[in-house]
């Protein structure tokens, strides 16, 4: 579900982003030999400079104690980025920013009926420089990290990971029953 155009300002005309522009490939990280993720890669058509690239998009998260960051700044220049979260109002979402610039950033927090709406908006971030040795982007990078800490269920809150003990938990229970067998033959 992405949606882009881009604004042309000498002439005022408006390009959308063809469908056909959209491809789906295989996620590489670095440090990372192979995963099953994968993310949506698109080209927006008719930049030139002074354009103004505008895109949204809706993510599905499936598992929310893999919720991915959010980062505000790229390798060009961002006017404006705004990033919405919409949960049911019996949710509680925790989050830090992490990153320069995060002073650019400002938070809003609304309801609107049985929905709890988190909304954050950067306003003129620079273009990202990579400095040499930096160990990662995200040391300096401003960007969001969010998770569910609590949720309703039958009148009674249930916490989800409300701290990092009960992230740790969670873990274990993926780990616990990993290398049971002797392997000492290994």
């Amino acid at each position: 579900n992405i949606k882009g155009k881009t604004t042309q300002l000498n002439n005022g005309r408006d390009y959308k982003l063809p469908s056909y522009n959209i491809d789906e490939q295989e996620h590489k990280d670095e440090g990372i030999f192979h995963s099953d993720s994968k993310q949506k890669v698109f080209q927006m058509n008719n930049v030139i400079d002074n354009s103004i690239i505008e895109f949204s998009y809706n993510e599905l998260f499936k598992e929310p104690h893999l919720l991915s960051p959010y980062t505000f700044q790229s390798y060009l220049e961002t006017k404006k980025a705004i990033l919405t979260i919409e949960l049911d109002a019996g949710m509680e979402l925790g989050y830090k920013l992490y990153g320069n610039h995060t002073d650019k950033i400002k938070f809003l927090q609304t309801n609107s009926g049985q929905k709890t709406i988190y909304t954050w908006e950067a306003t003129d971030i620079p273009a990202y420089e990579p400095q040499s040795e930096m160990i990662s982007h995200s040391a300096s990078m401003p960007h969001v990290v969010f998770y569910i800490k609590s949720y309703m269920k039958n009148g009674t809150r249930t916490a989800f990971l409300d701290n990092t003990q009960s992230l740790f938990d969670w873990y274990n229970v993926l780990v616990k029953n990993i290398n049971c067998k002797d392997q000492t033959a290994l």
